[in-house]
């Protein structure tokens, strides 16, 4: 039962946030916390500290806290009416609301009032509200000036911050760019140089040996698990993903990859700007780095990365045949393929390819052959005729085997002449093309019709992908010019 004393007061509901982690360690939090506490008492309001709403590190310039983080939950809550009309949602200032473009942020208040809640900026005491308002209509306005300044301060440190990253990267001497870096290596503080973590270099040889011998992601984090080693954050046990990540990283190598900030209606995301060779001391020579990834792409069977990449696993680079892996670079960013031996500076300076443009060229390709090939192996006279030949050829076979057994170890010359056009008919059916027996005229109709509606669903691309797995060999990407050629095992090219 509730305190009928609280029942009938309004409700009010403390929303506290901060973008930079570092301010975890400062007074914001307690900060804001007693603010609305002090307000809710002195205008005797039930503050509902169950439901206090806390965006910690999220970013408010770019939107993150009303579309994915904590306010986008309270936000879901007050349109399905958990949260009543009427409520009050205390903020230290509105620029903790949002930092976002001033039309974003307007919208965002908006649509809190239209929904009856009583949004208070607890610095200067303003209250937004339809009432409020409908009194005070310039408290809007002041509202916008509050948010533009805040978006403009926001976008100003964004332009610094990037600019100083700029600078680091274009250095002509390097020095220490970031006191981060990978877990298997420390930064010595007093000369400022980056050093081996000697154990956890040590286990992460292991881990790559233990790939080159076959041992899957999820069989070596058992393993590791078995023998007591935990991991190095958090102390939690090792996982298949997690050591699946460290056999993908490149920074195993000494290559340190930049990445460019970009910012597209405020989702930020990064693409790739350039490699430093060398930045990082070498745990694992280069390879045996692409030798695991050629084992890791030789056991895919297509998951995640077939939902985006209609090639995936099948790409090996025209300049030196490494593995070429589709990468995607923040959920707005521009996918692209990345040669592996060049990303880690390794016998090839192949750049990174427009994967979208990529693929364009491809699916054109591929329907253009489509709809001109006959898949004559696909027919069932033809499969039986296969069958037929390899029971010839088995029984061509007994026939020999017997007759030097009865012949003393002679054979007819008729039986070996059997044998022998039993073996050339098995041969030739081979290489006509069997390997395009998955093919069949109502595959290849759903398949055209698939690529002609833009292959809308990752489903459906994860599907083309086994199919083209299926039917061909590898896929020869020149990420120079953009181009490629896809081959069967019976050396029919497709080029695009």
């Amino acid at each position: 039962m509730g305190d009928p004393t609280t029942a009938a007061r309004p409700i009010a509901y403390s929303y506290q946030r901060f973008s930079s982690p570092a301010q975890w360690s400062g007074d914001s939090i307690t900060r804001q916390h007693l603010m609305a506490a002090e307000y809710a008492k002195a205008h005797d309001l039930h503050l509902d500290e169950s439901l206090t709403i806390r965006d910690l590190g999220v970013s408010g310039f770019r939107g993150k806290n009303a579309e994915t983080g904590a306010l986008a939950k309270f936000l879901q809550a007050v349109h399905s009416q958990h949260v009543p009309s009427g409520s009050f949602l205390l903020i230290e200032c509105l620029d903790r609301l949002s930092r976002a473009h001033i039309l974003m942020a307007q919208s965002l208040l908006s649509q809190l009032i239209l929904a009856g809640i009583n949004v208070v900026s607890l610095v200067d005491r303003r209250i937004y509200s339809a009432e409020t308002l409908a009194k005070d209509p310039i408290s809007l306005l002041y509202a916008l000036i509050v948010f533009a300044r805040a978006n403009e301060e926001s976008a100003m440190k964004s332009v610094r911050a990037r600019e100083a990253w700029k600078r680091k990267r274009e250095a002509p001497k390097w020095g220490l760019i970031t006191s981060h870096v990978p877990d298997w290596l420390v930064v010595d503080a007093a000369t400022k140089k980056i050093a081996t973590n000697e154990g956890r270099a040590a286990l992460l040889k292991q881990i790559f040996a233990a790939a080159l011998k076959g041992q899957s992601a999820s069989e070596i984090a058992r393993a590791l698990n078995d023998s007591g080693v935990r991991r190095w954050r958090g102390d939690h046990q090792w996982s298949g993903p997690t050591v699946s990540t460290l056999l993908r990283n490149p920074r195993v190598t000494g290559v340190l990859p930049l990445f460019m900030a970009n910012d597209d209606t405020h989702a930020r995301y990064a693409r790739p700007a350039r490699l430093i060779a060398g930045y990082f001391p070498q745990v694992i020579k280069p390879d045996r780095f692409l030798a695991v990834q050629e084992i890791l792409r030789r056991r895919r069977r297509g998951g995640s990365v077939a939902r985006n990449s209609i090639l995936a696993d099948l790409m090996r680079c025209a300049e030196c045949g490494a593995v070429v892996r589709y990468q995607a670079f923040g959920k707005n960013g521009r996918p692209v393929l990345r040669c592996q031996a060049a990303l880690v500076k390794y016998q090839c300076t192949s750049p990174e390819a427009d994967y979208s443009l990529l693929e364009d060229r491809f699916l054109e390709a591929l329907r253009v052959w489509l709809r001109t090939v006959e898949p004559k192996a696909v027919y069932h006279h033809e499969k039986k005729a296969i069958h037929a030949a390899i029971l010839d050829l088995y029984e061509a076979q007994e026939a020999v085997q017997a007759s030097a057994i009865t012949d003393g170890g002679g054979a007819s010359s008729n039986l070996c002449l059997a044998l022998a056009k039993a073996e050339d008919w098995l041969n030739d059916l081979l290489d006509y093309g069997v390997s395009k027996l998955t093919l069949d005229r109502a595959q290849k109709s759903k398949i055209l019709a698939t690529i002609d509606e833009s292959i809308s669903s990752p489903d459906e691309r994860r599907d083309l992908n086994r199919w083209l797995k299926k039917t061909f060999s590898v896929a020869v990407i020149d990420t120079r010019n953009c181009l490629g050629q896809i081959h069967t095992d019976c050396d029919i090219v497709l080029s695009w």
